[in-house]
């Protein structure tokens, strides 16, 4: 009924009309990005969970090490996963605190998740969506496009859904200059043997400039 109305004001009154039709256009697609970036916003965001600029390891200790962690960063050619095992108590978060300290000092570090305290496991892909958003205007620009018919997937739980549709998806549809450094704290504290063989299986479905 609002289409035929339209056209049948138009056909009356051609010069005032077409400026009415370019306002509500305008006015619809102003008030559709508005409420996908509302919806963008309500995504769960897991606070407390980032890095803290007070823990990292002593100066002048580990340089080799964290060194070679900064090269792996900036390889393109190297893998895009780096797992640190060792015992409890022996520096794994020290050293992620300490290379998350220093990417960020240089605007490099895109996502730091930790899953100390008893985070949601499907938090870590609604936190790094967001961050995502945050850094890459682009990205939010094809995760709109995305959600636009398919919103309850803001609601998932599943990591597979939360996995293709926040991320997977969306991303192979743009290019990145440069490596996306994300770093994951304290998986094991996670209790979500699902989560970790998930991430374990299905990271590298993401852009190969991923470091993770």
């Amino acid at each position: 009924m609002a289409f035929w109305i339209t056209s049948r004001i138009f056909q009356e009154n051609l010069t005032n009309t077409v400026g009415v039709i370019v306002l509500v256009c305008v006015k619809s697609t102003s008030v559709l990005h508005a409420d996908l970036d509302a919806e963008i916003r309500q995504l769960p965001y897991a606070e407390g969970a980032g890095f803290d600029p007070e823990r990292g390891c002593l100066p002048g200790t580990r340089t080799n090490f964290l060194n070679a962690i900064s090269s792996w960063v900036n390889d393109p050619e190297s893998s895009q996963v780096l797992l640190l095992f060792g015992q409890a108590g022996t520096g794994k978060s020290s050293i992620a605190h300490e290379m998350a300290h220093r990417f960020k000092a240089v605007n490099r570090l895109t996502t730091f998740f930790s899953f100390e305290h008893g985070k949601s496991p499907y938090l870590f892909f609604t936190t790094l969506t967001r961050d995502l958003c945050d850094r890459y205007p682009a990205f939010k620009k094809v995760l709109k496009n995305a959600i636009k018919n398919n919103t309850s997937v803001l609601n998932a739980r599943a990591y597979s859904n939360l996995f293709h549709c926040l991320l997977r998806d969306p991303l192979k549809k743009l290019h990145f200059i440069g490596p996306i450094f994300i770093i994951i704290d304290a998986l094991d504290e996670s209790g979500d043997f699902h989560l970790q063989s998930f991430l374990a299986t299905r990271l590298s479905e993401l852009p190969s400039n991923f470091r993770i």
